[in-house]
């Protein structure tokens, strides 16, 4: 076991608790152990947040009292922020049976009880899922057995943002395919030329006798299905069929736009559409024969195609296979896109993520340059939706929690060319070393502090969230100076683990604002580079914190010391701009100016 022993008087904080963490880490290397329990404090604040940091679950212990229930929801939302999931361990149940039950029903309807099991108790796969919001998502099953034997049933799925309802239509159907216009305008497409559409209530129509595995639209009123012999079906209003060319099975359908479109089948078949008036499709060179199984891009001259151990990429003008060497040599089945990037991030940077047959799901930071692994479910996966990272897959529909990626550039602070081999390491203890100027590394999510390291640069510390199923992208740009290991004795970065500039922090409200940045820069560049520095920042590190958590709870207070903070804010710019030496000789001349003015004065009226 390892504590740590307060003194009378003293409180705890996120650093004593990151500083536990490591060590229990390092004992349980040194000894061989594969699990850690950390008892984490009640509450919500500091110390329960650096607990939660980068574990895999978190059991929330309550009681069955009033008090009880309101701290277990408060602790369930902050592990459901940080996308850890959570268990509930009811402590002296039979206190009060109808608090205990209230309490299971609260868990239950909170769903708290890596992938966890989203939809459980049925058989069968879970072909495709959509969303038109974190909180508004379809999935489609194959027939799956619902009530009594022999009575098999395709389903559709719906979650609300809080459960999962499923509606039987009474059809002995698989359904391959779901897409959405929004939320209130939905299709799902079957074996056996059927389709569902949800506008409002559900209608059921039969436009093909083709069995049908993929929709589309650019709008509702523009939709695409492709399924078996070729099909390619169009609603404008009413299904029609399109010439394709082909008598090939097609499995997957995207468009740009409702005039620049995508299909993709069996036998390496890649076919597209222009928006001509005789509703013809053209074929394309895949360069391949391999079964292709969807298709999903970013504009028309930006698209995936994956398929049977193969991904392509079509550049506007040709197709090429992107697929990562003895990596993703199983099916990929789908793609899924993920455009949201953090603040400072090119535009054109986007996540992109793989599902496979046998080897899980993968995640590519750099638009499919390279690939990491988010960890394999038990079952084959079908179909993957971004955002809140949902998996269907044949055994159920499964949610990503708990693990997340980060990736960057890491550059020259004065010059921008990019720096390679620069360890890049989180207080949690997970890291990777940058190749062609980027670094990218799975991490548990949480909020942490990631530091580089490498030789003839000084130590860059930047703090951020990793969110489970997410893609975070935060870059690095390092000026020259002293490298400092963060497993050394001396203070850093690690120390503090989600915190770094306190009483800056408390007072701007984000440890990532500008002026927080300034300090931090300031510190890990002079500060820590020198013995008194050093000191100075070991002095705050023990002080500051109960400074902060005052200034924290009284906006009046944080505006004030925003104010006394502009001063240091301003010099430590300066020093970062000019250096040291030219910021000491500007406010030495400029108080030898405003010292010398009153006596100037004097003297001339004597």
């Amino acid at each position: 076991m390892v504590h740590a022993r307060l003194g009378i008087a003293e409180e705890n904080s996120g650093i004593l608790v990151t500083l536990v963490r490591q060590e229990a880490k390092k004992l349980a290397e040194m000894k061989n152990l594969d699990l850690i329990i950390t008892d984490g404090p009640p509450g919500i604040g500091c110390p329960v947040i650096a607990s939660i940091g980068g574990a895999s679950a978190v059991v929330i212990v309550a009681e069955p009292t009033v008090s009880g229930i309101h701290d277990a929801e408060r602790v369930a939302q902050l592990a459901a922020h940080f996308s850890v999931p959570a268990l509930l361990c009811v402590n002296k149940f039979d206190l009060n049976s109808d608090r205990t039950k209230a309490i299971e029903a609260w868990a239950k309807n909170n769903q708290i009880g890596s992938w966890t099991d989203e939809i459980s108790g049925f058989p069968g796969d879970f072909n495709a899922v959509w969303g038109s919001s974190g909180t508004d998502v379809f999935a489609v099953t194959e027939k799956v057995l619902v009530a009594a034997p022999s009575t098999y049933r395709g389903l559709v799925y719906r979650y609300d943002g809080t459960n999962w309802t499923y509606i039987n239509f009474g059809l002995s159907l698989d359904f391959y395919g779901v897409w959405g216009s929004s939320g209130t305008n939905v299709f799902v497409v079957s074996v056996c030329g059927y389709v569902l559409k949800f506008v409002c209530i559900w209608n059921v129509s039969k436009p093909s006798s083709a069995n049908l595995y993929g929709v589309w639209g650019s709008s509702g009123t523009n939709v695409f299905a492709v399924g078996s012999g070729g099909t390619i079906l169009d609603n404008d209003g009413t299904w029609s069929p399109m010439s394709s060319g082909t008598t090939a099975t097609l499995l997957g359908v995207w468009g740009a736009s409702g005039t620049d479109v995508f299909a993709v089948g069996t036998g390496g078949t890649i076919l597209h559409y222009n928006g001509n008036s005789n509703k013809t499709w053209s074929s394309m060179d895949s360069g391949t024969t391999a079964t292709l199984y969807d298709v999903w891009g970013t504009s028309g001259s930006d698209v995936y195609v994956v398929g049977s151990g193969v991904i392509l990429h079509y550049d506007g003008s040709s197709w090429s296979d992107i697929t990562p060497t003895g990596e993703l040599n199983n099916s990929v089945t789908d793609l899924g896109f993920h455009s949201q990037n953090p603040d400072g991030v090119d535009a054109s940077t986007y996540g992109v993520y793989a599902a496979t047959t046998r080897q899980g799901v993968y995640a590519s930071p750099n638009m499919g340059t390279d690939w990491l692994p988010l960890g394999t479910p038990e079952y084959n996966v079908n179909a993957i939706s971004t955002g809140s990272l949902y998996a269907g897959t044949e055994g159920g529909l499964l949610q990503l929690s708990g693990t997340g990626v980060i990736a960057g550039r890491i550059t020259e602070a004065y010059t921008g060319n990019p720096v390679n081999d620069v360890r890049v390491q989180s207080d949690f203890g997970v890291q990777t070393l940058s190749v062609g100027g980027e670094y990218m590394m799975v991490h548990p999510s949480g909020i942490f502090d990631f530091t580089t390291i490498a030789d003839g640069y000084a130590n860059r510390t930047l703090n951020t969230t990793i969110y489970g199923g997410d893609v975070i992208w935060e870059d690095f740009a390092l000026s020259y100076g002293q490298s400092e290991s963060i497993d050394s004795e001396s203070i850093d970065t690690s120390n503090g683990g989600s915190y770094g500039c306190f009483i800056a922090t408390a007072a701007y409200g984000s440890s990532v604002a500008p002026h927080v940045r300034i300090l931090r820069e300031f510190r890990d560049r002079f500060l820590l580079d020198n013995p008194i520095g050093k000191r100075l920042v070991r002095f705050y590190y023990a002080y500051s914190p109960a400074i902060a958590d005052v200034i924290a709870n009284h906006n009046s207070l944080r505006a004030i010391v925003r104010v006394g903070l502009l001063p240091l804010i301003g010099g430590s710019w300066m020093v970062l701009k000019i250096g040291p030496e030219f910021t000491i000789m500007l406010m030495l001349f400029l108080g030898i100016g405003l010292f010398g003015l009153p006596i100037s004065k004097r003297f001339r009226v004597l």
